[in-house]
């Protein structure tokens, strides 16, 4: 297992410690400091995602290459090791889409119907976007010019 230790201190990172940054909310620890896109991150030498830590200080191997760390709570921020499954990414990219469901309408409630929609890459994944509301977009952006 990693040495886990704080910078400029001492004393290294312990689950309790850990656990002292969350606010426990059903079981989950909902991290308090930094996240990255939802999940917790904590700085020990350099950013690591604190679930995958509190998952090794747990006593379990670290994540093998092409396998991920899944929450079964589908809540990003937590950092339980009682809530976290090890998956390959194939595997846990399936199980994220299904608890995720493809949504049937924007954020606005602009229904995702044939033609409606374009799909692009915003932040490394493939996301459909309401024509609708980038329309909405460009019209307010050009008034205020």
């Amino acid at each position: 297992m990693k040495d886990f230790s704080r910078r400029n201190r001492n004393a290294p990172v312990t689950l309790e410690y850990l656990k002292s940054r969350c606010k426990v909310v059903d079981g989950c620890w909902i991290w308090q400091g930094a996240k990255t896109r939802g999940y917790a991150c904590i700085g020990i030498g350099k950013i690591y995602y604190a679930h995958i830590i509190a998952y090794e200080l747990a006593g379990n191997p670290a994540p093998p290459p092409k396998h991920e760390l899944h929450h079964k709570c589908q809540q990003r921020a937590c950092i339980n090791p009682e809530h976290l499954e090890l998956l390959s990414s194939t595997e846990h990219r399936r199980i994220s889409i299904e608890a995720r469901g493809l949504k049937s309408a924007c954020k606005h409630g602009h229904p995702y119907t044939e033609g409606s929609f374009y799909t692009s890459y915003a932040s490394g994944y493939l996301q459909r976007r309401c024509k609708i509301c980038q329309r909405e977009a460009i019209s307010r952006s050009r008034q205020r010019s």
